[in-house]
């Protein structure tokens, strides 16, 4: 039994090293992804209630590669408080 488990251990080790490297050509690279930038919109005004409309506005409107909605925040009396919603756009860094 255990010279039939021996017969079989280098051809397992064969197809598993072929399988990843064929499961590694595969894969998705990176390198078309930039470092993004994260900037407050320009078009935006007021409240910021939606991400979808925020990212279609940063998208169509500045160029950005997306844009989300995040809290603003300001000191009061040293102490950080959320004072809204503002739409941010996200550029790739140059």
């Amino acid at each position: 039994m255990t010279s039939a488990i021996a017969a079989f251990r280098p051809t397992t080790v064969a197809l598993l090293v072929v399988f990843l490297l064929i499961a590694s050509m595969t894969m998705p690279s990176a390198e078309g992804a930039c470092p993004l930038v994260q900037k407050r919109s320009r078009t935006w005004s007021g409240f910021c209630g939606s991400s979808d409309h925020c990212n279609n506005q940063c998208k169509t409107w500045e160029s950005a590669k997306h844009g989300a909605c995040h809290n603003t925040y300001k000191k009061v009396f040293g102490v950080r408080v959320v004072s809204g919603r503002a739409c941010f756009c996200y550029f790739c860094k140059k």
